[in-house]
């Protein structure tokens, strides 16, 4: 069985041990609450820079003069605009090696789909996880940086 542990900002788990404050993150939801939502757990997780965008296309125009781009995206998967499969599209066309996270309010197979559309793309999707967001479900998938 695997744990994972937050201790003081670090990620402590079977696998690996990191400092979350090394960390960017860049938050892609239409939702105001949701993101603010998203950077109080990210804060107390202890989380480095913290980035928002209410959109695919705000996103985008963020990560295109962005120097480093973030490390790890947290991107609703759907946006007016341009929603978060659109905007995996556009990641693979960059060459967009950080990690994502998919955040949906859809259902398991939706998800799940949009999921393999963007390991199907050769991005590095670490896994999805159903709103809200919860610590316990970013740390686990967090883990998967190490």
């Amino acid at each position: 069985m695997k744990h994972d542990v937050w201790m003081g900002g670090q990620l402590m788990s079977d696998e690996t041990t990191f400092d979350m404050k090394s960390l960017s993150f860049l938050v892609v939801d239409d939702e105001a609450f949701a993101r603010g939502f998203a950077v109080k757990i990210l804060e107390r997780m202890g989380a480095g820079e913290i980035t928002l965008a209410s959109d695919g296309d705000e996103a985008l125009a963020y990560l295109e003069i962005a120097e480093p781009r973030p490390d790890v995206l947290l991107v609703d998967i759907r946006m007016p605009g341009m929603n978060g499969i659109e905007m995996m599209r556009v990641l693979k066309e960059w060459g967009y090696g950080g990690a994502i996270i998919l955040l949906s309010g859809l259902d398991e197979n939706s998800v799940a789909v949009a999921e393999w559309i963007g390991k199907h793309r050769e991005l590095n999707v670490l896994g999805s996880i159903n709103k809200p967001l919860t610590p316990e479900a970013l740390a686990g998938l967090l883990a998967g940086l190490g």
